[in-house]
């Protein structure tokens, strides 16, 4: 007791190390799980976060949470759209055919019996395979792989680390999945001839209680991410977590600790070398001097280091930000899209005849925003993961990435071009003009829908302000994704704090 009182007080009164300018925490926060329901959400959520935080800049996607089992399918959200295009060819087929039997019973060419022949000739031969396409559509449009679409967002992101625990849970992987992960994600070239890492492994386990085991994420998602890292903690006998272990040897492999991986590929360097008293990391790109040497990391006798605190808590010692944020967006987003759907649904026509130019130009923004969600997919559709040699089996070029992201950006520019237009002015003025030739009614019902679909386009500026601010915030920064709402039991105590979220934890080890 009287030594952790003296540790306690040294923690206090040693030098406080820097805040990092490049780590962020990415909260499932309080106000997260008010606005989207309970922890968890099925995986669409964070998947539409980490295509939100590809295209903020954010350079590393670091996750505290485990995915080691499957999801429940959801709702594919652009299935209405795609069976509305699916339902305008069928409409367009059956206007075809519709046609054709006309123009033949109407020839004199064709007896009634003739004509029956022919009419169910085309219904056999088209009407009933278009029908059935549409029935096979609808049921393949309709639900989406949930798994899938956050595998494949994984991979669009690029450097996004996932877990490994290497706690027995009551499951064993298969060997498949055992080998893969091995070959790919386990690191190889350690240097440890005293079997040192080994030994500090089965005393912290004797220490904890746990029992050796192996437990990756959903195959499904480890191939597609960049990395995969364990996330157990050391925890002495008063509760507090003081130490954490760097290297887990697995079948004479290695799992690195979540933030060391992550480091690991920071300083450019996977040759690890455990000497008596440290890890040495070989010719490694030093982040602070941008200068190649070996670094050395203190561990104490069973190789894990003494983690570096800084004083405050979990929020007030790194940058933070609520993933509600990176919804947000989408939410946005979302509404701007229908409310340009609104008013392009709205024709009023001018003294010329021709739609007034708020027409042309909403549906030239919606047509945009369709080739946006075209090309996505098509990108998504390309992230199928890596071999295991770590090769990307498809894959997204950089020229790919630059031409979706501008196109997004044009969507925002023009979204802003046509709310800086204003054209509710031209538009009112040309409804007052028909109220001789229009019923009265019918024309205040088309300007109260303007005026309301006018002012819902306050949230293009919204959006900016928001986008703005969260393109500086995630700009190059290494993200670790976790939970810190007050209903989670994710956390744990620090030296200074009773109570501190486990996230923090790994962010204080990559700081450190």
């Amino acid at each position: 007791m009287l030594f952790r009182s003296v540790l306690f007080s040294l923690f206090h009164l040693r030098k406080e190390p820097s805040k990092s300018e490049n780590i962020a925490l990415v909260k499932i926060d309080d106000i997260s799980i008010k606005s989207l329901g309970e922890w968890p959400w099925s995986r669409d959520v964070i998947a539409d976060a980490l295509l939100r935080m590809k295209e903020l800049g954010a350079a590393k996607a670091i996750f505290d949470v485990e995915y080691i089992s499957p999801s429940k399918n959801g709702i594919n959200p652009t299935a209405q759209q795609s069976i509305s295009s699916s339902l305008s060819t069928l409409s367009d087929s059956v206007a075809s055919l519709v046609e054709q039997l006309s123009s033949a019973s109407t020839s004199g060419f064709y007896t009634t019996e003739e004509i029956d022949s022919l009419t169910q000739s085309l219904i056999q031969e088209n009407l009933n395979s278009e029908f059935e396409n549409l029935e096979n559509f609808v049921s393949e449009s309709i639900v989406r792989d949930n798994d899938e679409y956050f595998a494949q967002s994984l991979q669009f992101f690029g450097e996004s680390y996932l877990t490994i625990n290497h706690e027995h849970f009551g499951y064993e992987a298969s060997v498949e999945d055992s080998d893969y992960i091995k070959n790919r994600l386990l690191l190889k070239n350690v240097e440890d001839p005293k079997n040192l890492i080994s030994k500090g492994n089965s005393f912290t386990n004797k220490e904890s209680g746990e029992t050796a085991g192996f437990t990756p994420s959903l195959h499904k998602l480890i191939t597609r991410s960049y990395g995969s890292n364990f996330t157990n903690s050391v925890i002495d006998g008063d509760g507090v977590r003081r130490r954490m272990e760097l290297l887990y040897e697995y079948d004479g492999e290695y799992i690195p600790q979540l933030a060391f991986g992550p480091f690991l590929d920071i300083v450019q360097s996977h040759e690890v070398e455990r000497t008596k008293s440290h890890f040495v990391i070989k010719n490694a790109l030093n982040p602070l001097t941008n200068q190649r040497e070996d670094i050395k990391v203190p561990v104490d006798p069973h190789g894990r280091i003494l983690i570096n605190w800084r004083k405050g808590s979990c929020e007030e010692s790194f940058y933070n930000e609520s993933i509600f944020n990176l919804i947000n967006l989408d939410l946005m987003e979302n509404i701007i899209v229908t409310t340009f759907s609104n008013i392009a649904s709205q024709t009023i026509i001018g003294l010329d005849g021709l739609p007034l130019a708020y027409f042309d130009h909403a549906n030239y923004i919606l047509d945009l925003y369709s080739e946006i969600n075209q090309v996505k997919e098509n990108l998504l559709n390309l992230c199928t993961g890596y071999d295991q040699n770590g090769n990307v089996l498809d894959g997204i070029s950089s020229s790919d990435y630059e031409y979706y992201f501008s196109l997004r950006n044009a969507f925002y520019a023009e979204s802003k071009a046509f709310l800086e237009q204003d054209y509710l002015p031209q538009i009112k003025n040309r409804l007052s003009e028909l109220y001789s030739i229009i019923d009265e009614d019918v024309l205040l019902q088309i300007e109260e829908y303007m005026n309301e679909d006018f002012g819902n386009l306050s949230y293009v500026d919204d959006f900016a302000e928001l986008y703005s601010y969260l393109k500086d915030f995630y700009n190059g920064k290494w993200c670790i994704i976790g939970n810190t709402a007050t209903s989670t039991t994710d956390n744990g105590a620090s030296p200074l704090q009773k109570k501190y979220m486990n996230v923090g934890v790994h962010a204080t080890i990559l700081n450190s």
